[in-house]
């Protein structure tokens, strides 16, 4: 019976695990920067700093070289770095102004 219950707790523990391994690759991070190049047809940004992100299909961001923006990214298990959110940083700047 003891044998029973330790197996309980490992597989619990395990599937605690598992969950949490899951949620964290969903983790939304954020770059800052100036954009060095948009290219429409390949559908990449790449900002000053040399990070490159891919835009999801259907983004066309009103964005230029030179313009300071906010990107809200995820990665998948390539490495390669897909942008849910692009726009301009000076919104960010004045969102934190109103607090």
């Amino acid at each position: 019976m003891e044998d029973y219950h330790m197996r309980i707790q490992v597989l619990s523990a395990v599937a605690a695990l598992l969950a949490l391994s899951v949620y964290s690759a969903q983790a939304e991070d954020f770059a800052f920067g100036k954009v060095k190049m948009y290219d429409p047809n390949s559908h990449m940004v790449t900002l000053d700093n040399g990070s490159s992100f891919i835009l999801r299909p259907g983004q066309n961001p009103d964005i230029h070289p030179g313009e300071a923006v906010v990107i809200g990214w995820q990665s998948n298990l390539n490495g390669d770095f897909y942008v849910d959110y692009i726009g301009p940083a000076t919104t960010v700047a004045e969102g934190l102004k109103k607090i």
